[in-house]
């Protein structure tokens, strides 16, 4: 049964969607938990990752080097599914 809705970011431009990415899946899906999976070197406790927060429940996943950062991302979904 599905029960979570996963989606994934990096800290590219993207980032900055996941408001309205939010706002659309709850719209649609108001009974299902929104997760997050975040490719960046940022802190659990960062800023910028507790605003995300609001939106969902963030993993974080550290960025591999010589991978580009969209491909990470997708696959971090993966891995959190």
């Amino acid at each position: 049964m599905l029960d979570k809705i996963i989606v994934s970011t990096d800290d590219s431009m993207f980032s900055q969607y996941v408001p309205v990415v939010s706002s659309a899946w709850k719209k649609f899906f108001p009974e299902y938990e929104l997760n997050i999976a975040y490719v960046t070197n940022r802190d659990d406790d960062d800023e910028y990752v507790n605003r995300m927060r609001r939106y969902g429940k963030v993993y974080l996943y550290k960025p591999v080097d010589n991978i580009p950062l969209a491909n990470q991302a997708k696959v971090a979904r993966h891995i959190l599914a």
